[in-house]
């Protein structure tokens, strides 16, 4: 009898404490990134589409926090949107989720039809004046109390993309 009495108590004991522990004893575990709420938005202005390449696929948003001519960049200081930016609209915007930083470059790379993505292929920049076809640098900054900036439009230039 006492041996039958063991094994329903164990058991029933063991399934207790595992449905009560959880609400007694906490996590303090981080379990990933959450969803950055921090970001920068604005939109693409486009050249002239009837003249985009049969190359060019897509476009992407990438953010820096080093200026273009750094010697050291690496995968830490960038942030590159998800999906490509929806070109069938004439004012296409983008929305790029990003850490609170200080972002030296915002720009746009291209990707060719038969090719993979290369980051370094850029079409268009923030700052970028088409008609001096000058480049000003503009940091952004994403703080606490402005994790959200939006007016970040980025002016593109088929001169840039070649095949």
């Amino acid at each position: 009898m006492r041996i039958a009495v063991k094994k329903i108590l164990l058991p029933t004991f063991a399934l207790m404490v595992m449905v009560i522990s959880p609400h007694f004893i906490s996590c303090e575990i981080d379990h990933g990134l959450g969803v950055s709420t921090s970001r920068i938005r604005g939109h693409l202005v486009l050249p002239d589409m009837s003249l985009r390449p049969d190359y060019f696929e897509a476009v992407r948003v990438v953010a820096l926090t080093k200026t273009l001519d750094a010697q050291d960049i690496t995968l830490n200081d960038a942030v590159f949107s998800n999906f490509s930016v929806d070109l069938e609209h004439p004012n296409p915007s983008y929305d790029l989720p990003a850490p609170l930083s200080k972002y030296e470059f915002i720009g746009a790379v291209w990707k060719h039809r038969q090719k993979g993505w290369d980051y370094t292929k850029i079409f268009g920049f923030y700052g970028f004046d088409p008609d001096s076809f000058k480049f000003t640098s503009q940091p952004v900054y994403l703080t606490k109390e402005q994790p959200i900036v939006d007016g970040i439009d980025i002016v593109c230039d088929w001169i840039f993309v070649s095949d």
